[in-house]
């Protein structure tokens, strides 16, 4: 039986068979206290009945103290009031789940009289309250029940009443609502106990089948038990759209859903802060620029003071009046120095330094909720620039707006190569000089990411592809941009193929002799259709151009399409990204990627991402492209004690986010150390919490990486321990923090009956009849709300076509007890009377 249908734990249970029945026990006493009084009871009869014996024959000198000792294991056994329970299952019982949200949003009250929380209501609702019988007791003699809790991307198994398990137990469905009472909130996401229901199925259908075939039935299923899957939430979800499509495959596979609305529709007069975007980092010596959502329900425009604190004292503060029942985003901008001297823990002025700052909202307007009042955040003010190094043969408009947008950031030093024909180097040279390309290995290892385009194939040595190659192999990030001048596919025909992960896509020759002209064997698409993010990459960071991941995806199609783009094949180890359409209709990569060494490729087929700034400016343009810098460059390090430099792909992560820790190890001359076993040392509170071994990751430069994962809520100081160093010597320190960020929970926190309602209304309603006294007209399908939790129990009873027929027999009571005491008592007497003890 699948996890969500497991049985309720049930100490009394002491054997069960399928044949007899379940053997259980009736008394409060633990089953080994009784047990164990038993057998040692028994134990001191027979010792003291062996050694009060005469001289007997040996044959009855041990049957006479085990009969004996028999009867009292009997007698003993009694005070356990030992009970076989029968069981008899008539027609087909139903399958009822009951998947309750226990995130942020169902804590709240709705103000009422009692002060109970919406999850509290529904855990009433489902075992039992005011010494009102719960739904589980009203349902279990007919119905298969199961309960879990959600929140996030995590399904909780409560528990189930099966066949297997007891509907007697008085106190099984109140457990259940303890064990859901204790949750206390996250974020919401209705598709993952229907997604995980669905599987379940799936699985259990399989099983089904298996069985079913070997045992030579028909394929007839009709005798299977009908399902139905049942929300408790508050519908503040951010995945609503794609939870109606489970929901429709639910349906197809004979499931229903229904929907239980917890809370009220009404919105009561509310302000908070939902959002806060901000850099990653920024410039120690720059400015701090980002905006604050700012939300507000209900109630009059009043002004709200928007403040930034950092360690509580206010940094930066604005009046607004924010719009009504709407988000409000407010721009602001700190300078940074000061800050980001008040948050040096080493007092080194060359170390990079987490802000810890926070956003709070302030009125004298009515406010129902606090918990989104404040909204902390961190801003890493690094010390460090990245360097960022822009290759290309002209100066087409893409390299235009990417050296302007790298040149204007304070965390990125950009060093522009344009050369060959129409440019200021026609002849390329390799020296220090100023237009000059790197002559070295170690002048390119220099660079944090290359951006190379349309260079001349002719000014493009053999030598250049070697350390070209040598840097990414260690660890260096590439892009490539491919354009309308057809040097890219050269380029890789020359001396760039193994590193690029494209190859020319070849047109079918004509049918009398072939041309080897490059324009024909990597065609152009002209006007292609917009640029579609795969499946594998859709969820990556540089695929979200908004906060919102619906909203992000929905945001490509409306994309300005480049006006022409390459077509190219894949190599065999690259991944594509992202593809476009030609006029016909055929998808062609668009973004493709390859891991080289330690490094990362990502080509792109066209060099117009430019256009993504019409009405917008850098809103989009400039996000994508420090995300992809981002996902190509080797990672940072926060920390630097001189022997070893520590630091994570970021500083605040989500509960179920991956960790990537980086760690760099150098001997006392500089020189890197790939030798040395290494461990990242997670503390919390100065307690250590958890040591994760790190691999091996470049020996060239003495780099090691690790993944953690599944941390709980706070914040981590990340160490290093590592053979060949003193403790004392290795004392860079990288702070982490784990937090759930529920601005989707807090924006609004009233009942979304309308996403709801959409949700129940996505099976067809023919296949759900009207609950008693509400005509066919009057069904709203599966939606109901809290005040009409008996209307929906009166649904949820046509589901199941059988009932469990149960009867207990008090073994400790019943005739063939007492019979059997009573035949070892005697038969003990006839053999005492047969050797003349009698």
């Amino acid at each position: 039986m699948m996890a969500w249908f497991t049985n309720v734990p049930d100490v009394e249970c002491l054997f069960q068979t399928s044949f007899l029945g379940q053997l259980r026990w009736g008394t409060q006493w633990p089953p080994w206290q009784v047990v164990g009084l038993a057998v040692l009871s028994a134990i001191t009869v027979y010792w003291l009945y062996a050694r009060q014996l005469p001289d007997v024959t040996r044959w009855a000198r041990w049957i006479l103290p085990s009969l004996r000792a028999l009867a009292v294991i009997a007698t003993v056994i009694m005070l356990g009031q030992p009970t076989l329970r029968q069981r008899k299952t008539i027609g087909t019982p139903g399958r009822v789940h009951f998947a309750v949200d226990v995130s942020s949003s169902m804590l709240v009250t709705d103000d009422r009289n009692d002060g109970t929380s919406r999850l509290r209501r529904a855990a009433g609702l489902i075992g039992g309250d005011a010494g009102q019988q719960g739904w589980i007791d009203r349902l279990r003699s007919t119905h298969q029940v199961g309960v879990s809790a959600f929140h996030d991307g995590e399904v909780v198994p409560i528990g189930s009443t099966d066949l297997g398990s007891d509907p007697a137990s008085a106190d099984a469905g109140q457990t259940m609502a303890i064990r859901l009472s204790q949750f206390d909130g996250g974020g919401t996401s209705l598709n993952t106990p229907l997604s995980r229901f669905l599987s379940d199925h799936q699985i259990r259908t399989r099983a089904d089948d298996d069985l079913s075939a070997e045992a030579l039935t028909s394929d007839d299923d009709s005798d299977r038990a009908r399902q139905a899957i049942v929300l408790m939430t508050d519908g503040r979800s951010k995945d609503t759209s794609a939870a109606i499509e489970t929901a429709q495959r639910l349906s197809s596979a004979g499931i229903e859903v229904f929907v239980l609305g917890m809370g009220a529709a009404d919105q009561r007069p509310d302000f908070g802060v939902t959002q806060v975007s901000v850099p990653e980092s920024v410039a120690a010596d720059g400015v701090l620029n980002g905006s604050i959502d700012v939300v507000s329900r209900g109630g009059k425009n009043n002004p709200i003071t928007v403040s930034i604190t950092s360690a509580d004292n206010v940094v930066w503060s604005q009046q607004i009046v924010p719009r009504r029942d709407g988000v409000t985003s407010v721009p602001f901008q700190i300078d940074v120095p000061e800050l980001a001297d008040q948050w040096s823990t080493t007092g080194d002025k060359n170390q990079s330094a987490v802000m810890q700052l926070s956003a709070r909202v302030q009125s004298d307007a009515e406010n129902r909720l606090v918990e989104n009042d404040g909204y902390p955040f961190r801003v890493i003010a690094n010390r460090n620039n990245r360097r960022l190094l822009v290759m290309d043969g002209s100066s087409r408009w893409e390299i235009r707006y990417l050296r302007n947008l790298f040149q204007r950031d304070p965390n990125w030093d950009v060093d522009t190569r344009l050369f060959g024909p129409g440019t200021d180097t026609p002849d390329v040279a390799r020296d220090d000089s100023e237009g000059a390309i790197p002559a070295t290995a170690e002048a390119y290892a220099e660079y944090d990411a290359i951006v190379l385009g349309e260079i001349p194939p002719d000014q493009w040595t053999d030598s250049d592809a070697e350390r070209l190659r040598q840097y990414v192999s260690r660890g260096g990030g590439l892009i490539v941009l491919d354009g309308r001048l057809d040097r890219v596919m050269a380029l890789v025909e020359k001396n760039l193929g193994d590193i690029l992960p494209v190859k020319p896509a070849y047109r079918p020759p004509p049918r009398f002799g072939a041309t080897t002209d490059l324009d024909q064997q990597s065609p152009r698409i002209d006007r292609p259709d917009s640029i579609h993010p795969e499946q594998v990459a859709v969820d990556f960071p540089v695929f979200q151009l908004a906060d919102d991941a619906d909203l992000s995806q929905r945001l490509w199609p409306q994309l300005p399409p480049p006006q022409s783009a390459r077509a190219v094949s894949t190599a065999m180890d690259a991944e594509v990204w992202a593809t476009i359409a030609d006029s016909k209709g055929k998808r062609w990569p668009w973004m493709v990627t390859r891991l080289f060494g330690s490094g990362r490729v990502i080509y792109l087929a066209s060099d117009e991402t430019w256009r993504w700034r019409y009405k917008v400016a850098d809103q989009i343009h400039s996000q994508f492209w420090n995300r992809l810098l981002a996902t190509v460059m080797p990672a940072s390090y926060l920390s630097d004690d001189g022997y070893a430099s520590i630091g994570t792909d970021r500083i605040d992560y989500g509960p179920e986010d991956d960790i990537t820790i980086a760690a760099r190890l150098r001997n006392a001359d500089g020189q890197p150390v790939a030798d040395s076993t290494v461990d990242a040392l997670l503390y919390q509170d100065d307690q250590l919490v958890t040591v994760i071994p790190m691999s091996i990751d470049n020996p060239d430069r003495g780099t090691f990486l690790a993944t953690a994962s599944g941390l709980d809520a706070g914040r981590y100081d990340i160490r290093l321990r590592a053979s060949g160093f003193q403790d004392d010597v290795l004392t860079a320190t990288s702070p982490i923090w784990v937090s759930d960020r529920l601005s989707d929970e807090w924006a609004d926190v009233s009942l979304n009956e309308a996403d709801l309602s959409r949700l129940a209304d996505s099976q067809p309603t023919q296949s759900r009849p009207p609950s008693q006294g509400q005509s066919a007209a009057e069904n709203r399908g599966g939606y109901f709300h809290e005040s009409e939790a008996d209307r929906l129990l009166e649904a949820l009873r046509p589901l199941s076509s059988g009932q469990v027929i149960q009867k207990d027999h008090a073994l400790w009571q019943s005739w063939p007890w007492f019979v059997l005491v009573m035949s070892l008592l005697t038969a003990e007497w006839l053999i005492r009377k047969r050797v003349g003890l009698v």
